[in-house]
């Protein structure tokens, strides 16, 4: 019988700070991982995080078209242009006008 090792989709790691579920946060290897914990953690939590997939995030006011690279500012949890949040989050799925939310795939 297979022995299930492990999910590339997913990471898992303690929490240096508090965050919500559906926060987005830089995860040790260095991929954006959105925090699944459906009661978000607290520090020194295991945070359950999403590597990769398409979500949806609040617009700053953007117009970006489909495949360009989307950051994010973590303070007011939403894309903005791509480096000038706090990190890069992927790309765009689809060409966006303001104030319309933005889907993203992330690591991508």
């Amino acid at each position: 019988m297979p022995t299930y090792l492990n999910d590339d989709q997913q990471e898992k790691f303690v929490a240096a700070a508090a965050y919500d579920c559906g926060d987005l946060l830089v995860g040790p290897s260095g991929k954006v991982v959105q925090v699944q914990n459906s009661n978000g953690v607290a520090i020194g939590d295991m945070i359950a995080g999403q590597r990769y997939g398409r979500i949806k995030i609040a617009n700053s006011g953007i117009s970006p078209s489909g495949g360009d690279t989307i950051g994010y500012d973590a303070t007011a949890k939403n894309g903005v242009a791509a480096g000038t949040g706090d990190f890069d989050i992927g790309i765009a799925a689809a060409a966006v006008t303001s104030p319309a939310d933005i889907e993203v795939f992330l690591n991508e």
